[in-house]
Formats: structure tokens, sequence, C-alpha cells
């Protein structure tokens, strides 16, 4: 399980990339535009059995740039259940046309690939409305 949660904080870093990466406008795009990009990143957080299994802020959650979701906290004890994790980029002025982003989730060599659900590399959508890409699962019990 140490290792899934490692491979979460990866991943929870890869996506604060993406969202710095993506969400922040370059110097040029700011003079364009004259503001900032109204784009957000999103998770969705939900549990998957037992509801004590995935702490902190469960549902939806949506960040602009400089901004921070709030923490998330998966509990790896020996309940059964897992976490629901899903990403995406809501973008309502078109702003990041063009843009491209993807995340990729699997288990960490010698780990339990059944700890990881929904293995590989997944789209992250860039959408006008408020959508998620596919959902990940985090099984937190104690292997």
């Amino acid at each position: 399980m140490k290792g899934i949660t490692r491979r979460i904080l990866v991943l929870s870093a890869a996506a604060a990339t993406v969202a710095a990466a993506t969400v922040v406008p370059a110097p040029l795009a700011q003079a364009r535009t004259g503001r900032l990009l109204s784009s957000q990143i999103g998770i969705q957080f939900n549990p998957d059995g037992d509801p004590g299994q995935c702490g902190g802020r469960t549902g939806e959650q949506w960040a602009s740039a400089g901004n921070v979701t709030d923490v998330i906290r998966f509990d790896t004890d020996s309940r059964a259940g897992g976490c629901r994790l899903a990403f995406g980029l809501y973008d309502p002025q078109g702003e990041l046309g063009g843009v491209s982003a993807t995340y990729t989730f699997r288990a960490t060599p010698g780990g339990d690939p059944a700890q990881c659900g929904n293995q590989g590399t997944h789209q992250l959508p860039i959408t006008a409305s408020r959508s998620f890409g596919a959902v990940i699962r985090i099984d937190t019990d104690n292997r």
C-alpha cells in the first residue's frame, strides 16, 4: 500500500503540474487576453465501500490558477473499500484550444495490481462544461 500511496502523491503532483502548465498563461497570452485564464482543474474524489477510507473533502472540487483544491486523504488500514478519483480541466472560454493532457495510473513494480483499478493512461478532458475523465480506483485495504 505504501507504493500506492507514493504513486498517488506522484499522480497528485502530476495533476498539479498539469494545472500549472496549462492553466497559468504565458505573458503573451496574458497580454492578448488582458486577464488570467478562467480555466480550472477539477478533481472528483468519492469513497467506494467504507466511506471512512477516503478522508478530507469528497465530491467535486475545482481550482483556478494560483489556487489549490482542499486536501484529500487515503486511509490504508485493514478495512475493505477504496476511493475513486478522476480529473478534468474546465475551459469555458476555449482558451486552451489545441492543448492535450493525459494522466497515468499503474501499480508500482512489486505492488499488487489488484489495488489499482483502471490502470493505464487516460485522456484529461478539456471541456466547456465541468466534466471528468476516466475514474481510477485506489483500493485502500492493508495489502
